[in-house]
């Protein structure tokens, strides 16, 4: 209850002060948002889990809430001069997410994360290919759109569906505080399946420009992201290399060390294009397997983790345009339970054809559902290459990455409430 009163009290404050602040200057205006954002995401966090919501649903919603596009409490523009908070953010939650992955673990369960990743990758984008299609035949999916474009919207959004959240999976199983066979399963699968979506995305934007403005199909496309993956992969094995020899030899002030690397990780490798999310988990990879250093960054990183996850999500909710639901629900809410059913279809089959538990083949598919920087990203990268066509596309994919990333760390959190003994290490 206290909880919530102080919430309430910030929100009236934060709902006015900036209508009686008028000429407060730009940088006070960044200022109070970040205030905003850290007080009501802490607060909303605490009320949400009294209710066994995982925290993060409630930073998204508040953030959701006081963004741009509800109570307008933090302004779009205030958004935008908190990205650079968000991506040192992005960095540390992805440098957690590569030390929490062990070689051991990888060779151990490598059956069943190929397995799984296959069939999930298969019958979820030739499942939404031939929903797509088929419902194409009774309601326009894309006003005025023909075959060929519906087509290449099916290919694109079957990509961008089998993706799913490394940074809100490893938020939520951090909360939990559950650390066995599972959630080494699920780590393992959400972040390999990132590599793979890069390089399919690669070749299914060329064949939906065959597609949409009818050119040649250019099978060199993929090799521009297979070079940027390279780049990542050396990229990672600097900065890890780097905090394993600040780690051994140096040791004071770790925490400004990780976070400076992090943050300028991200500068420097960003406007490369080389993916710091992949770069910044094998950096973690490589500090856990390949050197002693492993639990010392894990501590490190697990001391500073509280704010980073309020930081990243609350603004994560700020930046979500939740107008794009009011005109497309009935098309999002379809696309979001077709792509339910094609998870749950993907996850058990590729349990069941290697032998595996009930757990994983009948439960563990509520794990992937959250969708969040990659998916958005993508979504940025058709509406830039196909004008009008890709910014109608684009807004679906939106639509549909809101809801999956408000219902997403729910549905994992379901997953591991449950006691699964049999797998605990």
């Amino acid at each position: 209850m206290v909880n919530i009163i102080f919430l309430i009290l910030i929100l009236v404050i934060g709902f006015f002060f900036p209508k009686l602040a008028l000429k407060i200057s730009s940088d006070g205006n960044a200022t109070f948002a970040l205030g905003m954002l850290m007080l009501t995401g802490f607060l909303t966090g605490n009320i949400v889990k009294r209710i066994k919501f995982p925290a993060i649903t409630g930073h998204i919603l508040i953030g959701i809430l006081i963004g741009p596009f509800v109570l307008k409490i933090i302004s779009l523009k205030d958004v935008q001069n908190l990205q650079l908070l968000n991506s040192l953010a992005l960095s540390i939650i992805a440098l957690t997410a590569g030390g929490e992955i062990k070689i051991s673990e990888l060779k151990k369960n490598i059956k069943t994360i190929n397995s799984i990743l296959f069939f999930q990758t298969i019958i979820i984008i030739s499942g939404i290919i031939g929903s797509l299609l088929i419902i194409n035949l009774f309601y326009p999916v894309i006003d005025g759109a023909n075959f060929g474009i519906v087509l290449a919207f099916g290919i694109l959004l079957g990509i961008v569906s089998t993706a799913s959240s490394p940074s809100t999976t490893l938020a939520v199983i951090v909360e939990s505080k559950k650390k066995n066979y599972y959630t080494d399963l699920i780590l393992s699968i959400v972040m390999i399946k990132d590599v793979v979506i890069l390089l399919l995305f690669a070749l299914g934007l060329s064949f939906a420009d065959t597609l949409i403005n009818n050119s040649s199909f250019n099978p060199s496309v993929m090799f521009k992201p297979l070079l940027q993956i390279v780049g990542a992969v050396l990229a990672g094995l600097f900065i890890g290399l780097l905090i394993v020899l600040y780690l051994r030899f140096v040791k004071k002030n770790s925490i400004v060390f990780i976070l400076t690397v992090s943050f300028f990780s991200y500068e420097i490798f960003e406007p490369l294009h080389l993916h710091p999310l992949l770069i910044m988990m094998i950096a973690g990879f490589i500090v856990e397997n390949f050197s002693k250093r492993g639990e010392a960054l894990l501590e490190n990183l697990e001391s500073i983790s509280p704010p980073v996850y309020i930081i990243f999500f609350t603004l994560t909710g700020a930046a979500i345009n939740i107008n794009y639901l009011k005109s497309l629900w009935v098309i999002t809410l379809g696309i979001v339970l077709l792509r339910l059913l094609y998870i749950y279809i993907g996850t058990m089959i590729g349990g069941m054809l290697i032998g595996q538990d009930n757990v994983v083949k009948k439960k563990m598919w509520m794990s992937f559902i959250s969708q969040a920087g990659l998916s958005l990203g993508m979504a940025k990268i058709i509406e830039l290459n196909f004008g009008e066509t890709g910014s109608k596309i684009s807004v679906i994919i939106i639509s549909v990455i809101i809801v999956n990333q408000i219902i997403g760390p729910l549905l994992l959190k379901l997953f591991l409430d449950k006691n699964y003994e049999k797998r605990e290490i």
